[in-house]
């Protein structure tokens, strides 16, 4: 609960706010929830697949596919994590990562593949490129850190979080192997995530 801040909308709500950011519902063969997608209007050359930041969900992420198809012709992909907008479930690091690797495998054409993770979602970004390291094509990380536990240990101070933190986010350990490029942007004023995580 001190992790996970999911805004909640029914099914109805999510669809608003997805068409106004000209957002498709984006779901697998048997009809369930995904994230949300956008298609670029001229001939793609690769797939983007974004995982967003805490606080946040999918289907409000609409103004990053405008940016990203501002500067290349990619079909944008957003993970919904499971409890989070019209999601079911209950979300956790397992739970966020098996949502992003069921995505991950759905983009089996079209081109190369990119990640982008935004604060939270670098965690899960750099799970996807540890484990699929030799079909990613590059990562952008936005807000990252090295792991979850030197983020909650620097905000407890004077509380060992260590042996308590189930949830632990190893984008130090997960991005040891991947080989591919890399890009990241730190907020030099940021008080969740302090720039030095990163």
């Amino acid at each position: 609960r001190i992790i996970y801040f999911a805004p909640v909308f029914d099914s109805t709500e999510a669809g608003r706010i997805g068409a106004e950011a000209k957002l498709e519902r984006w779901t697998d063969s048997s009809g369930k929830l995904v994230g949300w997608k956008r298609s670029s209007p001229v001939k793609s050359q690769g797939q983007v697949l974004f995982l967003h930041g805490n606080a946040g969900c999918a289907v409000q992420c609409g103004r990053y596919a405008d940016v990203i198809q501002q500067a290349a012709p990619l079909n944008v992909f957003f993970v919904e994590y499971p409890g989070y907008a019209d999601h079911p479930g209950q979300p956790t690091e397992k739970g966020l990562e098996k949502s992003a690797d069921e995505a991950f495998q759905l983009l089996t054409t079209g081109g190369p593949v990119y990640l982008v993770g935004e604060s939270l979602g670098t965690g899960v970004a750099t799970y996807l490129a540890g484990r699929h390291s030799n079909t990613v094509a590059g990562v952008v990380l936005l807000a990252p850190f090295s792991n979850l536990t030197d983020v909650a240990q620097a905000h407890a101070r004077i509380i060992p979080v260590r042996p308590f933190l189930c949830e632990r986010f190893p984008s130090d350990k997960n991005l040891s192997h991947y080989h591919g490029p890399v890009a990241m942007l730190v907020g030099g004023a940021d008080r969740v995530v302090p720039a030095k995580f990163g």
